[in-house]
């Protein structure tokens, strides 16, 4: 039961909610202030990278800035449409950026009964989304609306109780986002160490001489000529039954980043026969790559390598999704520098995929694999090793940090709801 001390308000008594002012087609450019619709939002509420970048112009964001205001340091905004609506984002640290009317909701200057993050917390609780989805409108597609938000009633402590839970849910997201920021410094690392012994030709023992634009005992080779072993996804049944009895995560290219990010929630759970669990079934040193892009805008061949420390997280096995297919390296060394290439690769805007004219979705061409795409790499697998020596200790520790990280998740999420509904005091 709530303490006395909780009040019962209007969250347009708290805050102003409105939106942005519209950006047409016509005002994008190549360059300048960032403009996210609620993807590129709920892509950075779920601490990924922004897959799709547009821009609006300074001269126009500073327009409308001067007239109407611009998300501040303290601001919350909350998808509105579709089924990810209700996703909140808690704006820090961000540098000038602008959003899409009617894709997000904007919360803004809340008064001295409201902390701003303690809204926020509060929408991601199982009790804030239940009560975001009573206001929501359409049936086809759920939406979020600003009158039904000015009059949503919601329970709050006073301030300074507030604060306190804004603090100790903070500290935990705090430590998640360190090791989420050591993770990108290790790849950072291992991809100067790529390009500068696979790009560059500075490896150890190299004495710079090169023969036809190579190193000595260097060759072109396919990239498939370092593994031996891929095979395609599965999608399972959700209930079990005597054909598909076993069961298993499925991961799709979807989770990639969430698994990265620690978090494995939204992994599916289904089932499947137990021939495709044994062909199928997920290894130390896999990698996954993601071979569609779907009904997405973000291009394909996105890859994860998955580790002991990750697929412990799991409770069950771990097998594809059919969008994705299964590389099994000859060892770790050669897994260790087939997943820094494959980033690399994705990073740099490379892409190996075809658009089917009549469906319009992006699929990967395998003939790159044993055909089109070449590396350049030594006629004996010394500086393979070596790199794979190299870089394994920093895949290892991105390995242990993505697991601490979803502990540090698990902690938080279980004090979040008991903690925004007064289960547990506050000293």
């Amino acid at each position: 039961m709530l303490s006395e001390e909780w009040k019962k308000y209007k969250l347009g008594d708290l805050a102003e909610i409105t939106s942005s002012k519209r950006i047409f087609l016509s005002d994008y450019v190549e360059e300048g202030i960032p403009f996210y619709r609620s993807k590129e939002i709920i892509e950075k509420a779920n601490g990924g990278e922004i897959s799709v970048e547009l821009f609006i112009s300074e001269e126009k964001y500073f327009e409308i800035k001067q007239k109407f205001g611009a998300p501040v340091n303290g601001d919350l905004l909350i998808a509105a449409v579709g089924e990810r609506a209700g996703i909140p984002y808690w704006v820090a640290n961000d540098d000038d950026f602008y959003f899409k009317d009617g894709n997000l909701i904007w919360f803004k200057n809340f008064n001295k009964a409201a902390h701003s993050k303690f809204l926020y917390y509060y929408f991601r609780t199982k009790y804030g989304q239940l009560a975001l989805e009573s206001t929501m409108i359409g049936s086809a597609q759920r939406a979020l609306t600003i009158i039904g938000l000015k009059n949503l009633e919601v329970n709050f402590p006073p301030i300074e109780l507030q604060t306190e839970i804004v603090s100790i849910l903070s500290s935990l997201d705090d430590k998640i986002e360190l090791n989420l920021q050591m993770n990108k410094t290790l790849e950072a690392i291992a991809q100067a160490i790529f390009k500068e012994w696979f790009i560059d030709f500075r490896f150890p023992g190299s004495d710079g001489e090169l023969v036809d634009g190579l190193p000595k005992g260097w060759t072109e080779l396919p990239i498939g000529s370092l593994f031996t072993y891929n095979v395609g996804g599965d999608w399972g049944k959700e209930e079990p039954s005597v054909d598909f009895p076993i069961r298993v995560a499925i991961i799709r290219g979807t989770d990639f980043s969430n698994i990265q990010n620690g978090d494995i929630s939204r992994v599916p759970i289904r089932y499947t026969k137990k021939g495709n669990l044994e062909k199928k079934k997920i290894e130390n040193g896999d990698i996954l790559l993601e071979i569609s892009g779907g009904s997405n805008d973000q291009p394909t061949g996105r890859a994860i390598v998955l580790t002991d420390p990750i697929l412990g997280l799991f409770d069950c096995p771990i097998v594809p999704a059919s969008f994705c297919r299964l590389i099994r390296p000859f060892d770790f060394n050669h897994s260790t520098f087939l997943s820094t290439f494959f980033s690399r690769f994705y990073a740099l805007g490379g892409t190996w995929e075809y658009q089917n004219q009549s469906t319009g979705i992006s699929n990967f061409q395998f003939r790159y694999f044993s055909e089109d795409k070449k590396l350049a790499l030594p006629n004996n697998d010394f500086i393979i090793n070596e790199f794979g020596k190299t870089i394994r200790p920093l895949i290892e520790k991105q390995a242990f940090s993505i697991a601490q990280i979803n502990n540090l998740t698990k902690i938080r999420d279980l004090l979040l709801p008991k903690l925004m509904t007064g289960k547990i005091k506050v000293a």
